[in-house]
């Protein structure tokens, strides 16, 4: 991917998610955690372990893979781990010591999120931080919508565009942004780019009024436009929403911001920005996007379809690295055909 397509200030991208959560597998390198422990009546937790807590309290409630992907992932020597065991273990540790507990009516995999304990720890370990209010129930009426933003925060922080993460949790509770942002208009997320720069981040899953959906676009653009530090909009709809999108880009345009409006959109070519989603990544990496991107009836097909796009991938990476060959999902359908 382009990462320089990110740098624009407005965006529109329905219809994003498959191409957003393939940079989940992008390897990155490995986060660097001192060997400082904090201990208290026989336990003891690691900085890591301290930002486990800290991540589960932003985001009110985490699988075992996206805390898999966000800490476990790559280790300390900077290769990929294939396994979620070691995940698990340091997750049950936090469990046995009660400062997590395992939620599993919401969904059929089990859902961690922090206890009182594991809340005030946290604040006592580290005092500087300002914390959001705990929750200690998760929402089913908004699970999926919840665990998609988590998604996406993990997919940007690997890829590098993200310094801070803001979460709607934690704007709640901020004086300034509650003046220019009230309840209704308050975003998923806003997280700081490398350049410090505020972005607003909002993911639209639900069948939401479209009335108060484009009120709280145009506000975002008013906040933009009366130099409230907000800065950018990145929005990502996946309702097929074409009247959203028309209105979205007229209130850019009457902002005169028109120029740094960024759209992806998989069903107007015409319309949409250019992105590859095999641009960049080893043979294994783009083979996984590729597969995990459909789904498949047959176990069978899959593995025999999974063991061809590894090998065609393994001479296509050769190439790109060596040879300076370009190549996209077409190239990988034209080779697929031809075989």
């Amino acid at each position: 991917m382009n990462y320089g397509l990110l740098d624009k200030k407005l965006f529109f991208f329905p219809f994003f998610e498959v191409a957003l959560m393939a940079k989940l597998s992008k390897v990155t390198a490995a986060p660097t955690y001192t060997p400082k422990v904090r201990s208290a009546k026989g336990y003891r937790l690691t900085e890591r372990e301290l930002d486990v807590l800290e991540f589960i309290l932003e985001m009110k409630f985490s699988t075992l893979e996206a805390l898999y992907s966000k800490f476990f992932k790559v280790t300390k020597w900077g290769s990929t781990s294939n396994s979620l065991i070691w995940a698990k273990q340091r997750i049950s540790h936090l469990v046995k010591t009660e400062m997590v507990q395992i939620l599993t009516e919401v969904c059929n995999r089990p859902l961690y999120v922090l206890t009182q304990k594991g809340y005030r720890f946290l604040k006592n370990s580290r005092p500087t931080k300002n914390y959001c209010r705990p929750l200690f129930d998760v929402d089913g009426r908004i699970f999926d919508h919840d665990q998609r933003v988590t998604q996406v925060r993990i997919a940007l922080e690997s890829s590098g565009l993200i310094k801070e993460w803001i979460s709607e949790s934690q704007l709640s509770e901020i004086d300034e942004v509650k003046k220019y942002l009230p309840t209704e208009f308050r975003p998923d997320a806003i997280y700081i780019n490398p350049q410090g720069q505020k972005v607003a981040f909002e993911l639209e899953i639900a069948r939401k009024s479209k009335d108060r959906y484009h009120k709280k676009i145009k506000r975002y653009i008013q906040v933009m436009t009366e130099g409230n530090s907000l800065s950018r909009i990145f929005e990502i709809n996946l309702k097929s929403d074409m009247e959203t999108l028309l209105k979205f880009s007229k209130y850019v345009a009457q902002a005169d911001r028109i120029n740094d409006l960024q759209i992806f959109l998989l069903t107007e070519k015409k319309l949409s920005m250019p992105y590859n989603l095999i641009s960049d990544g080893t043979a294994t990496q783009l083979r996984d996007r590729i597969v995990l991107s459909l789904n498949w009836s047959e176990e069978y097909y899959k593995n025999q379809s999974s063991s061809f796009l590894l090998k065609l991938l393994i001479l296509l990476c050769w190439l790109r690295d060596n040879q300076q060959l370009k190549f996209n999902i077409g190239t990988i359908l034209s080779c697929s055909s031809a075989s």
